[in-house]
């Protein structure tokens, strides 16, 4: 139930229009386990690219999508990700952008840590003092979440395909 695979549900490619369906009809199918193994999955994420670094030129971006807090690593864990692992992911040009969907408001700290340390942060944002502030992730937790989801998403895309940031 915590592990993951590097093994992505949608070939990895540009992001092209038969790419976005790809991603969409995923997503669609995706049943919630009861666990959220966020860094399993983002590690997973990172490995994927590296191990194919050569065969995927170009920026690469892991984007992910959460509910809440990791449930399957230790703090320290965690910690290790936003400090170390997003960070050394960031370096061999992989960026991490983080959108926090209902649920994830007790999350909005760590998310945003990730989000800056993973190089998408938003511009002069906060990582926030307690564990529900921060802003530097994208925040799908208020208002209509399929309308801010799909806005979030083509700001993320309109960013990946300028090379913005």
């Amino acid at each position: 139930m915590c592990g993951s695979t590097p093994d992505p549900l949608v070939p990895v490619t540009d992001v092209t229009p038969d790419f976005l369906n790809g991603m969409r009809t995923a997503m669609m199918g995706l049943v919630p386990m009861g666990t959220t193994p966020i860094v399993n999955a983002m590690t997973s994420a990172y490995q994927y690219f590296m191990m194919n670094a050569a065969a995927l030129p170009g920026d690469k971006h892991v984007i992910l999508v959460t509910d809440g807090a990791d449930t399957c690593t230790p703090q320290q864990g965690v910690q290790q990700l936003i400090n170390t692992g997003a960070p050394q992911a960031l370096g061999m040009g992989i960026r991490t952008w983080v959108i926090g969907a209902p649920g994830s408001e007790r999350a909005r700290s760590m998310l945003s840590h990730l989000a800056k340390s993973g190089g998408t942060g938003k511009p002069n944002c906060d990582v926030g003092n307690t564990a529900t502030t921060g802003n530097c992730h994208y925040d799908m937790t208020m208002g209509d979440f399929a309308m801010t989801f799909s806005k979030g998403l083509a700001e993320i895309l309109a960013a990946v395909k300028c090379g913005v940031r």
